[in-house]
């Protein structure tokens, strides 16, 4: 077994250290640029998240809804009970129109008709 001298330690230059320190920084960023990468693909491939809300059953509850659903039930029962009237209304005057022209009295003697 033979000894080695003894080399003598060389002392690390601040430039050296400042090399070193910002191949760290660089070595740590990449890391970290791979790291959030890979989230961000990760996050951005993932299929859609879809759900089903029965909204019935949530309006059930609410007074609110329930206060306007009746008030547009009402609504919707005068606005029949008008169109109703109007068909009625309509039906009656084609009805007293048809029967005057038809009237064979009232088709001698007119010369309007051409």
């Amino acid at each position: 077994m033979s000894k080695q001298p003894n080399q003598p330690s060389t002392p690390i230059t601040s430039t050296e250290q400042t090399k070193s320190n910002s191949l760290t920084v660089n070595i740590i960023s990449v890391l970290l640029a791979v790291v959030i990468s890979l989230l961000l693909v990760k996050i951005s491939f993932q299929p859609p998240k879809i759900a089903y809300v029965d909204t019935a059953k949530i309006m059930v509850g609410f007074n609110e809804a329930a206060r306007v659903q009746r008030f547009l039930q009402e609504e919707d029962d005068k606005w029949k009970k008008q169109l109703k009237e109007l068909q009625d209304s309509l039906a009656s005057h084609v009805d007293v129109m048809t029967k005057e022209v038809l009237d064979p009295e009232n088709l001698t003697g007119q010369s309007g008709f051409i």
